[in-house]
């Protein structure tokens, strides 16, 4: 899977945030209070659709949900920076790069596609 979706929804989510933050305080608005939660929520609703379509049904296994785990992990770690708190952004990208590096051997083994190739041997 390649990872620039990742990058780019990461991306969006914190700039989307950041730029929600500062616009009451740029220009001649009079604009009194953003509410940052809303577009937080309006953004991981967004993200949770198009992870929604990662998701698909073949035969009996429903797959992309891992896919779709990601692309929202992706989002809410830009939301994180977002909101510059760099700190628990690194944390969690850690923490779920180590859980996809270390969780590989078991996914392998117990995933569809090794059950179906074994059936057919």
């Amino acid at each position: 899977m390649d990872f620039r979706p990742f990058v780019i929804i990461s991306l969006v989510a914190c700039a989307v945030l950041i730029a929600t933050l500062d616009f009451p305080l740029s220009g001649d608005r009079t604009v009194e209070s953003v509410d940052a939660t809303k577009v937080m929520q309006g953004v991981l609703t967004g993200i949770g659709f198009l992870g929604a379509g990662a998701i698909y049904r073949e035969g009996d296994y429903v797959k992309g949900a891992g896919s779709a785990a990601s692309i929202w992990s992706a989002g809410v770690i830009g939301l994180i920076c977002g909101i510059g708190e760099l700190w628990l952004a690194g944390g969690v990208t850690a923490l779920i790069l180590a859980l996809m590096f270390f969780s590989e051997p078991f996914t392998r083994r117990w995933s569809n596609e090794s059950k179906g190739s074994a059936e057919e041997d």
